[in-house]
């Protein structure tokens, strides 16, 4: 039942979306042209700007994910994310009318007008889908009736977790409280009847016009509830056990399969799937430029390397990736060829506190290779990894094997996002850090709140750093 309501509300957004973007499109396009939208070759031009703005709402909302959260905004936040889309679609309008060069014929009070209506149309659109969805989801017939079966020290703390987790689609309709006395059922709790105790829960709720049953115990109270639950799978009644497995901390497993096995799962949050699935596409889309401006830089770096000092032209280590994954790491070189070996006589020389190694004016490095390190340019072959997979153009710098194998549990964990050619450290004054920890800091604030939108922000600054030359030594 949920994944129909899931399901309804996603095709109702879609389905409101799409059409007030319609909408909106053709009274911007009306009120421009005051009526006479023009035809032949223009017309084309207007209908193929307007399908590239219905797939790239598209393509935002898989992104997002608005459509999970319709029923919970509140006003201010449908505002805010209907704003946000609508300076996101004029910025793409922009650029698309550049790319493809319609920026010479299009009418670009087209996209004003459009940007000032559509937020209008679609939060109108927003509010009706929602009005029709919770009658719909509170009507009687559709309504997910729920008994709630506990013991009289958990009232408090089973019915607050009911409310504030159960969608608007539930309703409690009672209580049976395990331990409560024959004079006590009948009784209102919070505006909810205690309708069963031990005795007679299985006769009272088999009365009962229920759809589910949550039984949230104690390890005595589960013993009770065993004969219950028989009864409740033979009357074809949902039944949701509350298994109380917690961390010392507090924080909860999820309940999953595992081969043949039920299993409790921890783990952090994790990003979704299409906004993952968006970044590998951006990913993609940004290594193959990558490796465009490699190609066309590699002649003269290869010449500069070859003529400043002996040795290869990239330098290829083993690095770690995400979740302990071994792979081949390239830059061009920016170091004479006997760097590691050296690397251990100047450890004490170490600038950095922890597992890395920086120092001022670094011996090791070639005058070509300063220059390289300044500009950034000695990452360029990374590309290449971030088309592999083994990087991502954002997240963390992946380490050394030998800076992996001294990593605690702490560390370890900036390696369970792909690593990226840049990230927070890098525009946060990479060579002004002074601390590991520091880093690490910087990398699980990246990994804690990941989103695109975290990505575009910290692609945009990278750019200011390389062209400043701030925090690379």
């Amino acid at each position: 039942m949920r994944g129909k309501r899931r399901l309804a509300t996603t095709v109702g957004l879609l389905v409101v979306d799409y059409i007030c973007l319609i909408v909106a499109y053709l009274l911007a396009l009306n009120i421009r042209f005051k009526g006479r939208i023009p035809g032949g070759e223009y017309s084309m031009m207007y209908f193929t700007v307007g399908v590239c703005m219905v797939l790239f709402y598209t393509l935002y909302q898989m992104a997002m994910r608005w459509r999970y959260q319709l029923m919970e905004k509140s006003v201010l936040g449908e505002v805010k994310d209907i704003v946000f889309f609508d300076v996101a679609l004029f910025a793409f309008g922009s650029v698309l009318l550049f790319m493809t060069k319609y920026s010479d014929d299009f009418a670009r009070l087209v996209l004003v007008y459009l940007s000032m209506i559509l937020p209008v149309v679609m939060f109108a659109g927003h509010l009706l889908l929602k009005s029709l969805l919770h009658k719909y989801y509170t009507g009687e017939n559709v309504k997910i009736k729920v008994v709630l079966v506990t013991k009289a020290g958990q009232f408090d703390a089973s019915l607050k977790r009911m409310r504030e987790n159960l969608s608007i689609q539930h309703s409690i309709e009672g209580i049976v409280c395990l331990d409560a006395q024959p004079q006590d059922v009948g009784i209102a709790y919070q505006g909810i009847e205690v309708v069963a105790n031990y005795d007679n829960m299985i006769e009272n709720v088999r009365q009962l016009a229920v759809d589910e049953v949550f039984i949230d115990v104690d390890d005595e109270g589960r013993e009770m509830c065993e004969e219950l639950v028989q009864n409740l799978e033979e009357m074809g009644v949902i039944t949701h056990y509350c298994i109380g497995i917690n961390r010392a901390d507090g924080k909860q497993g999820k309940v999953e399969s595992f081969g043949d096995c039920v299993v409790v799962s921890y783990a952090r949050p994790q990003a979704n799937a299409g906004m993952l699935a968006v970044k590998r596409l951006i990913d993609i889309c940004g290594g193959l430029v990558g490796i465009i401006i490699t190609g066309i830089a590699f002649p003269f770096i290869a010449l500069a390397i070859k003529i400043d000092s002996p040795g290869p032209i990239l330098f290829c280590q083993t690095r770690v990736g995400k979740n302990g994954r071994r792979f081949n790491f390239y830059k061009f070189r920016s170091m004479y060829i006997d760097a590691e070996e050296r690397k251990k006589e100047l450890m004490s020389q170490n600038q950095v506190k922890g597992l890395m190694f920086k120092m001022d004016n670094d011996p090791r490095i070639t005058k070509v290779g300063k220059f390289l390190r300044k500009t950034s340019l000695d990452e360029l072959p990374q590309f290449y990894n971030i088309l592999k997979g083994d990087m991502s153009l954002i997240g963390t710098r992946p380490p050394t094997m030998d800076e992996f194998e001294a990593y605690n549990s702490y560390y370890r964990r900036r390696l369970s996002m792909t690593p990226g050619l840049t990230g927070m450290w890098q525009i946060s004054g990479r060579s002004d850090i002074e601390d590991f920890d520091e880093v690490v800091k910087l990398d699980l604030k990246y990994i804690d709140n990941w989103s695109l939108l975290l990505d575009i922000k910290i692609i945009f600054q990278t750019f200011k750093v390389v062209l400043l030359g701030k925090g690379s030594k």
